[in-house]
């Protein structure tokens, strides 16, 4: 393809000489003496020919190394391809649904394994044709660190272009290609299942992976926002759905057990903020506290009961009491009215980063604490 083009241009070159040639008829008539008889145009083009055969001698003696260069060049741009084809919209394709997913990345001051975590799941997820936008939601305030908060955000700003969201740790890769990361359209999907996570297994445990649509996300009114510091915001997000009347959905059939994650977080390197204040504690534990003292007295006033912590409450002999006890349940939740409806925060900046080639949103953000209702926000 290259020669074809070479030779055009030389056409191009040799009509171009010939039209000059023939402008300057009179000058070579003048100069040149051994032209015999009239000078005609058929002359001149026959010495055009001469010219472009001359050239075209000179050229294969002495420039072969740039031609095969070209060839080469030419070869290696046939397997490239254009722009629209390497831009192809995975929209086009309809192996890869309908749906798009927002990976709600909460975040602060773990850089290397973000190094990690974005290329490796954009590749992850490509693989499994699901269209997703990731969301590295940074706190960039003095407070402690709030993930729940910073799903509640990820949530508000993640846009419309996506109908659900994966609530996602940083530290946490799924090595598992069986694992389903698709719409959740019966009810949340919690991937890092107690079975599966290499650390956490206790039955209520929705925490490491969890996916939902953005409807069951808002019919929870989002996650607390008084957890500041690590921990506990999972198991009351747990009671939200309950609440909500969602059910919750696990993996099933995968065989890897605990080895069906990476675990990429060394606590030896980077501790987590897991302090309790006295006023976290006191709120977190007082409607507790009092629960297990009503457990107790229907314990020892009522002939026939049981009692399940985790919602199965009944009692056969004392409406009283049963009364009393889902009341004092319902009061354990920390925050029942808290969430979506309260968040406040400041999108400082939004930046479209690559990362090893995987494109990823960072959005670096300052949450607002009030400090006479939650005190324990604060890093001193």
């Amino acid at each position: 393809m290259a020669l074809d083009q070479f030779v055009v241009k030389v056409c191009i070159i040799a009509l171009i000489d010939f039209t000059t040639l023939l402008n300057m008829r009179l000058a070579i008539t003048s100069t040149f003496r051994f032209w015999s008889g009239k000078c005609t145009v058929y002359k001149l083009f026959g010495l055009c020919v001469v010219l472009v055969l001359v050239s075209l001698l000179w050229l294969q003696l002495s420039c072969t190394g740039d031609m095969s260069q070209v060839v080469v060049d030419d070869r290696r741009l046939q397997h490239q391809p254009c722009p629209l084809e390497r831009q192809a919209s995975a929209a086009d394709d309809p192996s890869w649904g309908p749906h798009k997913l927002a990976l709600l990345i909460p975040f602060r001051e773990r850089f290397e394994e973000l190094l990690v975590f974005v290329p490796f799941m954009h590749t992850f997820l490509n693989n499994k044709k699901i269209l997703h936008k990731i969301f590295v939601i940074n706190q960039m305030d003095h407070y402690r660190f709030n993930r729940a908060s910073l799903i509640n955000v990820g949530y508000t700003e993640s846009g419309n272009d996506t109908d659900y969201i994966a609530m996602h740790d940083v530290d946490l890769l799924p090595l598992n290609e069986a694992l389903d990361y698709g719409f959740p359209e019966e009810g949340p999907f919690h991937v890092a299942s107690p079975e599966l996570h290499p650390l956490y297994h206790y039955k209520t445990y929705v925490g490491g992976i969890l996916l939902l649509t953005k409807q069951h996300y808002h019919m929870c009114n989002g996650m607390s926002n008084r957890f500041w510091g690590w921990g506990r915001e999972d198991d009351e997000f747990y009671r939200r759905l309950r609440t909500a009347g969602l059910q919750l959905f696990r993996p099933s059939g995968i065989k890897t057990g605990y080895k069906t994650f990476r675990h990429i977080h060394d606590p030896a390197w980077r501790k987590r903020d897991q302090r309790r204040v006295a006023a976290q504690k006191q709120v977190e534990m007082h409607s507790l506290d009092t629960y297990y003292r009503v457990v107790l007295l229907c314990v020892l006033f009522s002939d026939r009961y049981w009692i399940d912590l985790f919602g199965c409450i009944s009692n056969h002999s004392t409406d009283i009491c049963f009364s009393l006890l889902v009341f004092w349940k319902e009061q354990f939740k920390v925050d029942p009215e808290g969430g979506l409806t309260n968040l406040q925060y400041k999108v400082e900046s939004r930046q479209e980063l690559t990362i090893s080639g995987a494109p990823v949103t960072v959005l670096n953000i300052k949450l607002e604490c009030d400090t006479d209702k939650t005190p324990w926000c604060l890093l001193n």
